[in-house]
Formats: C-alpha cells, structure tokens, sequence
C-alpha cells in the first residue's frame, strides 16, 4: 500500500490527531517546543472536534511555556 493511499483511507481522519499529539510530545521530550507548538496549533485548527483537544491545548500551553511540565 503506497503512502498516498493509507493518507486517504478513512481511518486517517481519526488517526491523525493522534498522530500528531504524539509527534509533538516526542518533540518536546526533544527540546523543540517550537516546532512542537506548530503541530499541536495545527491538530487543534485541523481537527477540532476531536476528543485529543484538550490534551493538545495543555500540551501547547507547555511548548508556549505558559504551565510547567508535568
């Protein structure tokens, strides 16, 4: 199965907030809260009716610096 098709299957909408909620927690394990702010900012525009929001909000309020890491 090409790259291009698993993107569009349907499952892809539901898996990529997912997706993208932990490629940010790698980044700011990392120390790239920048770079992990632009793709939490991203889930949250992309996808907001999903149910990983609220974690993705916390999360970007910690890469903004706003909260401590917990």
């Amino acid at each position: 199965m090409s790259l291009y098709r698993a993107a569009a299957s349907p499952d892809a909408r539901a898996t990529a907030p997912a997706a993208g909620l932990a490629l940010a927690q790698l980044l700011m394990e990392g120390n790239r809260a920048q770079e992990a702010a632009e793709v939490l900012e991203h889930l949250i525009l992309g996808f907001p009716d999903s149910a990983l929001v609220p974690q993705a909000r916390r999360l970007l309020d910690q890469a903004r610096g706003a909260i401590p890491k917990t």
